[in-house]
Order: C-alpha cells, then sequence, then structure tokens
C-alpha cells in the first residue's frame, strides 16, 4: 500500500465512530496534562512516532534517558495499559489517531520532533 493511501485511510478512520472507546483511553492524559502542564500525550505521539523506541524518543524530545520510562508509567498508571502488552499498544495507538491538536503552535511543536502533526 502506498503510504499516502495509508495516511488517507487513516485520516479517515480518525472521526470514525468505532474509534470513541479507544480516543476515551486517551482523555486522563489530557486532563493530566491540562492540569499539571505535563507532557504526556505529546511523548506518547512521539514515542509511537520513534517505533516504540525510547532511544529515539528521548532524542527527538531532547530529554534525559530516564524521563520517557518515567512518563510511560506514568500513562499505565493513569490508563491501566500496559505497554509490554501489544494490544495495549495498538489501543493506544488508536486513541491516538483521534485529532489531537489544530493550533499552529503545535505545528512547530511537531516540526521540532520530527513527527506529523494532524489536525
Amino acid at each position: 500500500m502506498d503510504p499516502k493511501d495509508l495516511q488517507a485511510l487513516l485520516e479517515g478512520l480518525s472521526g470514525s465512530p468505532e474509534l470513541r472507546p479507544f480516543r476515551e483511553l486517551i482523555e486522563p492524559l489530557k486532563k493530566h496534562d491540562r492540569e499539571r502542564n505535563s507532557d504526556l500525550v505529546r511523548t506518547l505521539r512521539v514515542f509511537f512516532a520513534s517505533g516504540a523506541n525510547s532511544s529515539e524518543a528521548v532524542d527527538r524530545l531532547l530529554l534525559h534517558r530516564n524521563s520517557i520510562p518515567y512518563r510511560l508509567e506514568r500513562v499505565r498508571e493513569l490508563t491501566g495499559l500496559d505497554f509490554r502488552d501489544y494490544r495495549a499498544r495498538l489501543a493506544m495507538q488508536l486513541g491516538r489517531q483521534a485529532p489531537h491538536c489544530c493550533l499552529s503552535a503545535c505545528r512547530r511543536c511537531c516540526r521540532r520532533v520530527r513527527v506529523p502533526c494532524y489536525p
């Protein structure tokens, strides 16, 4: 499948009502980020965009190497999902498929950490 076709398929899927339960998995993270000015959702996005490679995610986010495992543990505490389980990773990725923002400031942020921005 052509990457452009895959992108169009994923963008079409992002508005699907069938993704609602998966989107709801992300809500505790969004709430936590709003209340504590943290970056759990962004960390998750970059982690997945890095192929679930913590070292690459650390480099992209310009963080200390222990920050990603700490943040992923926090995600686990808030969602109840363990990233060692491939089904949990898939569920979180589907939840992340929902559009995450519409601000031009986010586009700059996404460019800086070299991940796609899906308004």
